[in-house]
């Protein structure tokens, strides 16, 4: 059986007040994973969260032993944030990688 360990760290850095880094870490499921909120935008902190969350929800919900969809699941994720932004930040929106 194939086995992993992981860490993660986030660093603010010197420009930000407040971190807008999300880590997805599950080491059990093989499941690693960034969202960084688009500095300079407003909301990028819940967008990257929003993101995070989304991923690995339809991760998780995947039959056990089949291929993930990434794409459907990527796309599920943007179409979240992007309704998300139009709650937050109609004007601008916001964004994560």
């Amino acid at each position: 059986m194939l086995s992993f360990r992981s860490a993660a760290h986030s660093d603010i850095g010197r420009v930000r007040r407040r971190n807008e880094d999300r880590l997805i870490r599950d080491e059990r499921a093989g499941i690693f994973g960034v969202a960084d909120g688009i500095g300079g935008l407003p909301g990028g902190a819940e967008a990257a969260q929003l993101a995070a969350d989304a991923m690995l929800a339809g991760l998780r919900d995947s039959a056990p032993g089949a291929e993930p969809d990434m794409v459907g699941l990527v796309r599920k994720a943007s179409a979240a944030v992007l309704d998300l932004g139009r709650q937050l930040s109609p004007a601008t929106g916001i964004g994560t990688t």
